[in-house]
């Protein structure tokens, strides 16, 4: 910041180029030339951009097995894992340690074998009734000379249409009649007594009336804790008549829940 006027003094003059030429600057006089310096930008940085994140590509799903028409399964695939695609399931037989189902697909019949911890997975555990039909994957297995496809998860069961049967509905227990054996009924209330023996019964009163619940053996190692007298539950089952006696029988533990 020069002081006065006097301390700016002209050293050099410009000359103007001709119209239309580009124009040159004249050093100085007294300074010697040299290369131009280098240029300083003195305009805004820009800020240096990041990559916009992008979410991890979706793992591509699990192929499914070879698939496998009932009649082209035999001994000799013993072990063998398959699918099924649209089985329909003829009839249903309890056992002691789960559920076995018929399929069939139009060339041949074989059994849907579902241990109860794999039954306890699957969502439409009720839905599985003749009629309905199923995509199944599963090991092969013989027993007694029959052959069976036993998934090993509940996820390994997909339903793919419903047979006919009345929908699941929620009941109170003076409206469930010895005409409803066969549906599926959801009923609350609270236990009044129990009796067991590997197997569970629970008597369960809701106000208007009292009825039996069958825990058979099979389910009870799901069954959640607090189940007992003066425990008020939820449950869902089918319809039965046993000896006489009208009772409901949940299919898996988790049918049974404590409120």
């Amino acid at each position: 910041m020069p002081r006065e006027a006097s301390d700016v003094r002209v050293i050099g003059q410009l000359s103007l180029p001709p119209s239309g030429q580009e124009a040159v600057r004249q050093l100085p006089t007294g300074i010697p030339a040299t290369a131009a310096p280098t240029a300083v930008s003195l305009a805004t940085p820009v800020p240096t951009r990041e990559p916009t994140p992008r979410p991890s590509p979706s793992p591509a799903p699990t192929p499914l097995p070879e698939t496998r028409s009932i009649a082209a399964i035999t001994n000799g695939d013993l072990g063998a894992t398959f699918t099924l695609t649209q089985a329909r399931i003829a009839d249903v037989e309890y056992f002691s340690k789960g559920v076995k189902y018929g399929l069939t697909d139009g060339t041949g019949r074989i059994v849907l074998l579902l241990w109860q911890n794999v039954l306890e997975e699957v969502n439409a555990r009720y839905d599985l009734f003749s009629g309905s039909r199923v995509r199944v994957v599963g090991e092969i297995d013989e027993y007694q000379g029959e052959l069976e496809i036993a998934p090993r998860w509940g996820k390994d069961v997909v339903l793919f249409s419903r047979g006919e049967r009345p929908p699941i509905e929620a009941r109170a227990v003076r409206d469930v009649t010895a005409s409803d054996e066969g549906r599926i009924f959801i009923v609350e209330g609270k236990v009044t007594r129990t009796e067991g023996k590997g197997w569970l019964r629970l008597w369960l009163h809701d106000g208007t009336g009292e009825i039996l619940v069958f825990l058979p053996e099979r389910l009870v190692a799901f069954l959640p804790p607090g189940i007992g007298v003066g425990a008020r539950l939820r449950v869902t089952g089918e319809v039965d008549i046993y000896n006489g006696q009208l009772e409901i029988i949940p299919l898996a533990g988790a049918d049974v829940e404590v409120n």
